[in-house]
């Protein structure tokens, strides 16, 4: 009765009712994703696959790292171990022409880092800190040039060479704390000869390769490097990561340079470089520089090459301070500077040669028709001078034998019914006889010179007369002033000059003619007779007149008296002297003659703000040539 009571009382009481039927009777509707469902299932199977085939890629990356590609990978992890060095070689010997060693290689170490060990990344501050270590130990000479070499990513850099074992030593104590650093064996050049032959052999510096290399930088070092430098050899070593602990793993030897043979004279060089040091550095003297050329005559050979100042290749090779680079480079006086080959100065009258060999050559005036000589010519309001008082009637021989300018000036510019040259023809007879272009001498560094035609400015008269006589415009080397006079001294040949004799004993040719027989022999013996004269007593070379009653030979020679405006405006004179023997009046003789016989030599000694050929240049080139026929 409780019960249809309660159920009486919900019937009508107002209240939301609740479907119990729809909840619990109404069959459910399934989960998209639901386990027991299908679609479920299918996703569980996709991401399992993708899973798998994830995984199958990388096994197969794996695979093909560890096998397909084994050698590479492992190339670059050995890479990281390995490093290779090249091994300088030695370069080759220098001998003079009677076999005496010039140059030679002695042995010593050299210092290089490997950036590769030190680097990080490309920060390369880590590779300056350890240079800055090793300073406490050696000294570098050259930080600029390291410091940039390293800045720049090289990999080897060179650090110093020429250093001996004493040097080494406490470095080589320390050398685990300099990561990178390598102590290698390297020979060095040894110039017995120091400055006497700088000019000539040069020196050898740093090359510009990314491997460090020695190559010739001036002189036979750079023309002949080819044939000296040899060919490096290589080392491959394992190191540790420092880069400071080796094993040799494979070495291969380098092959040595070519030794050369030169056509120079090494009792003869050394003697020119001593007169030619004593007259620069006389106190007395006013010179700043001076060149001597000796070459034979019947083959265009160097026997001696001498420039000064000069400077000691030995510095430059096994390593200079910046000090000492500063100063050689800051020297008023230049002893890089070859004046031989690269020197440009007013030839004074020993031009007068060509001028002599025009005139006659082009029938200006024949051998014995004779000028006036009142000491002077005056064209105008100007007025060219003898360099002494007038001396009256003077034929082409006696011209040249007391160096008178107003003839020459006559045969240049015409006067007093002679036609003259003109520039133009001097200008012709100048390039037959080599002036105006390379002699090519076989080392780098030669200029031309320079002889003016008339068509660069307005032309005068005036000029032909200074260009007659080695002035105005004309500038000329002391090697072309000495290739001329080998014309008068072997029967009429002018010779490339040579100094390189051979290579490794082989090579050796005869002389390479550049000019023959350009002057009838009339005239050329009559040029010879005048500069015979020159050197005898009434001649203007009064230093050689002893030299016939010394030695039994007859010699012959021009001086030059060269006028200029120096840096700060004063007028001053080179002094100029070129000369040979012996000297033959048979042309024939004087053609046919035989070097290990005769010995001949043609010379030109010039000193740069000297003074005069007769007082200042001629008297070396006497000691020279006594020097040389006294042997």
């Amino acid at each position: 009765m409780k019960t249809a009571l309660f159920e009486e009382i919900n019937n009508f009481t107002p209240r939301k009712r609740k479907n119990h039927a729809y909840k619990y009777d109404k069959p459910k509707e399934r989960s998209r994703f639901d386990a027991s469902s299908s679609l479920y299932q299918w996703h569980n199977v996709i991401f399992l696959g993708a899973l798998i085939l994830v995984y199958l890629v990388f096994i197969s990356k794996a695979v093909n790292v560890q096998l397909s590609h084994k050698e590479k990978y492992l190339g670059l992890a050995e890479s990281n171990r390995m490093r290779e060095f090249s091994i300088l070689p030695s370069r080759g010997v220098i001998y003079d022409r009677n076999g005496e060693v010039v140059v030679r290689n002695k042995p010593s170490f050299s210092l290089e880092i490997n950036t590769l060990f030190c680097r990080e990344g490309t920060n390369m501050e880590p590779c300056l800190a350890v240079v800055r270590k090793v300073e406490e130990y050696v000294v570098l000479e050259e930080l600029p040039r390291i410091e940039e070499e390293i800045e720049t990513y090289k990999t080897n850099v060179l650090l110093a060479t020429g250093l001996t074992k004493d040097e080494i030593l406490p470095l080589e104590a320390n050398i685990s704390q300099l990561t990178g650093v390598s102590i290698e064996t390297a020979p060095s050049r040894d110039y017995l000869f120091s400055d006497a032959f700088a000019h000539v052999i040069g020196y050898v510096g740093l090359g510009e390769s990314q491997t460090p290399s020695i190559v010739g930088k001036s002189g036979v070092e750079e023309k002949y490097d080819s044939y000296l430098s040899g060919v490096a050899g290589n080392k491959v070593v394992q190191v540790d990561s420092p880069g400071t602990s080796y094993k040799l793993i494979s070495s291969k030897s380098p092959l040595p340079g070519k030794d050369i043979t030169l056509f120079v004279d090494a009792g003869l060089q050394e003697k020119a470089f001593e007169v030619l040091k004593a007259k620069v550095e006389d106190p007395e003297s006013e010179a700043t520089g001076g060149a001597i050329v000796v070459q034979d005559p019947l083959d265009g050979s160097v026997l001696a090459l001498v420039s000064y100042p000069s400077f000691d290749p030995n510095l430059l090779s096994s390593g200079i301070s910046q000090d000492q680079l500063d100063e050689l480079n800051g020297n008023p006086n230049h002893p890089f500077f070859n004046r031989v080959i690269a020197g440009k100065y007013p030839p004074g009258s020993t031009f007068k040669l060509v001028t002599a060999s025009a005139a006659l050559m082009d029938k200006v005036i024949g051998i014995y028709d004779t000028i006036i000589d009142k000491g002077f010519i005056q064209i105008g309001g100007s007025i060219f001078r003898n360099w002494r008082s007038g001396e009256g009637a003077v034929n082409l021989i006696r011209a040249l034998q007391v160096s008178n300018d107003t003839y020459f000036y006559t045969m240049g510019g015409g006067y007093g019914g002679v036609g003259g040259l003109g520039i133009k023809r001097l200008h012709d007879w100048a390039l037959k006889l080599g002036f105006g272009q390379l002699t090519g001498i076989d080392i780098n560094g030669e200029i031309p010179g320079f002889i003016p035609d008339g068509t660069h400015r307005d032309w005068y008269q005036g000029d032909d007369f200074n260009s007659a006589i080695g002035q105005g415009e004309i500038e000329v080397t002391t090697m072309q002033i000495n290739n001329m006079m080998s014309y008068f001294a072997n029967g009429g040949y002018i010779y490339k000059p040579r100094i390189v004799k051979s290579i490794d004993g082989v090579g050796e040719t005869q002389g390479e003619v550049q000019t023959a027989g350009i002057i009838d022999e009339e005239y050329y013996d009559a040029i010879r007779k005048g500069i015979n004269l020159a050197v005898k007593p009434g001649g203007t070379a009064y230093p050689l007149f002893g030299f016939p009653a010394k030695f039994g030979l007859e010699a012959a020679g021009k001086t030059g008296t060269s006028e200029y405006i120096n840096a700060q405006g004063e007028d001053k004179t080179h002094a100029i002297f070129t000369a040979f023997a012996p000297y033959y009046d048979d042309e024939n003789r004087q053609r046919n003659m035989n070097f290990a016989m005769d010995k001949p030599i043609v010379l030109t000694v010039f000193i740069e703000g000297g003074g005069g050929g007769s007082d200042d240049a001629a008297p070396l080139a006497n000691e020279l040539l006594e020097y040389w026929f006294a042997r």
